[in-house]
């Protein structure tokens, strides 16, 4: 794997500037993998251990790729759990701080206040949403939630089990799709190749692959890129 630089993936300048603050020195593989695929408007499955940059090899292309300018949903990004929508909306808000024309991001996860969403996105729809399947689905079927003009998606620690009546919901309005990181037991990270067969029509594709086997057993990653 060549040794890109950030500045290399064509981000908006300001993403730039963001990186330095929070102190990224040099992409970590995942990102040299991941980021050029989804700045293409590819749409790509990837896995990695925690703590190797994953979460903003998705986060820095989003913010890239979304116009300020357009108030409608442009990405959502789903996580399984609630500590880990808010670990990702603090890791978006630190991004968005450094935007000359900060991104409307909203979080929506069980056990908040969804009257106060609904109040909330009847006067002004999120740009970037975040949260938890669960919820986004209520806010989507309350009519309160309009994701069709959504052309990027991200599925965060996705397995078999994952809601699949929300994602089938979710994944024919998507045009650019990462489903990202299933972690099915311990360090030992796994994309079931049938829930990418039927959420991602991935059968047959090309497979880009690369592992960093420093540490096999928490390091070792996979990007498979549909067609």
């Amino acid at each position: 794997m060549s040794d890109k630089k950030f500045a290399d993936f064509q981000l908006q300048p300001y993403l730039l500037t963001a990186i330095q603050k929070i102190n990224f020195r040099q992409p970590t593989p995942v990102q040299q993998q991941v980021i050029p695929v989804i700045m293409a408007g590819r749409s790509v499955v990837g896995q990695s251990a925690t703590g190797s940059g994953k979460t903003h090899a998705f986060l820095l292309p989003i913010f890239s790729k979304i116009n300020p300018e357009d108030q409608t949903v442009q990405a959502v990004i789903t996580t399984p759990s609630r500590e880990l929508a808010y670990q990702i909306y603090n890791a978006a808000k630190q991004l968005n701080k450094y935007a000359p024309h900060p991104l409307t991001i909203h979080n929506y996860v069980g056990g908040t206040d969804k009257q106060h969403q609904v109040d909330q996105l009847s006067r002004k729809q999120p740009q970037l949403v975040i949260g938890t399947p669960g919820r986004v689905l209520d806010l989507i079927k309350s009519q309160a939630l309009d994701i069709h003009t959504a052309k990027m998606f991200v599925v965060d620690e996705a397995g078999p089990d994952s809601n699949r009546n929300f994602y089938g919901t979710m994944f024919f309005r998507a045009e650019s799709v990462l489903y990202h990181e299933s972690s099915l037991g311990g360090s030992n990270l796994y994309l079931p190749r049938h829930v990418a067969d039927r959420l991602f029509g991935t059968k047959g594709c090309p497979a880009a692959e690369a592992d960093n086997r420093q540490n096999r057993k928490s390091k070792t990653w996979h990007i498979r890129r549909s067609c």
